[in-house]
């Protein structure tokens, strides 16, 4: 993983700024990562609704990445 200017606080150019502002109006959250499942708000980490921590530890993460089609809970036998 590597680390652009995006994740250091005031290195953010203007177009990394537009958009997390957009990110902030649509969420209501500004922090980064803010993680989107099809289309849907997660949040961050551990902030949001859930948050990526708390669908993982319910159990929900798998089903809602298989409900998005991009993982298989059960792959088809070969």
């Amino acid at each position: 993983v590597e680390l652009g200017a995006e994740w250091i606080p005031g290195l953010l150019n203007s177009e990394g700024s537009a958009i997390r502002a957009e990110l902030g109006v649509m969420t209501g959250q500004t922090s980064m990562p803010h993680i989107f499942i099809k289309g849907e708000s997660i949040g961050g980490l551990h902030s949001g609704t859930p948050g990526l921590v708390s669908l993982m530890e319910s159990g929900s993460l798998t089903e809602k990445l298989s409900a998005a089609g991009v993982i298989a809970i059960n792959p088809p036998a070969e």
